[in-house]
């Protein structure tokens, strides 16, 4: 006894399943810098340093993007973290997903340093409980 299966459409699954990814991977992009904007407003809003210029307070910012490793590197005044790694392989040409808060101003490190300020720390610490949260209600998943 033989059984003869033929499948056919394989091509067809395929490109539904890479678009699908595509598709996904634009949520999770759109998500990250949603919640990086709401980290930067609320260093901006909430810092605890008087600012007399407002050049500090401007110079907050934020950079996301995807590589295959990580790209941002953390100093006392810039905060990243890699929110996902989007799959391996040949899948995406990048596959980790990653996020930075930076202030751009010099002295911002004394700033953070200084008793009872923070320019970015504090904003982390408010967010990253519930970073990977708002990711997921963001992005719909």
């Amino acid at each position: 006894m033989s059984v003869s299966v033929k499948i056919t459409g394989l091509n067809e699954f395929k490109y539904h399943i890479r678009e699908f990814s595509e598709k996904q991977k634009t949520r999770l992009k759109m998500a990250l810098d949603s919640v990086l904007i709401d980290i930067v407003n609320y260093i901006k809003n909430s810092g605890q340093w008087i600012d007399r210029t407002s050049n500090l307070r401007n110079s907050v910012g934020y950079a996301a993007g995807e590589s295959d490793v990580p790209t941002f590197k953390a100093s006392k005044t810039t905060q990243s973290f890699n929110v996902l790694n989007l799959g391996g392989g040949s899948q995406w040409d990048g596959n980790v997903l990653s996020g930075a808060v930076f202030a751009g101003m010099e002295y911002a490190i004394y700033v953070e340093f200084k008793e009872g300020h923070w320019v970015i720390s504090g904003g982390f610490n408010e967010f990253r409980p519930k970073i990977m949260q708002l990711l997921a209600e963001r992005a719909g998943f």
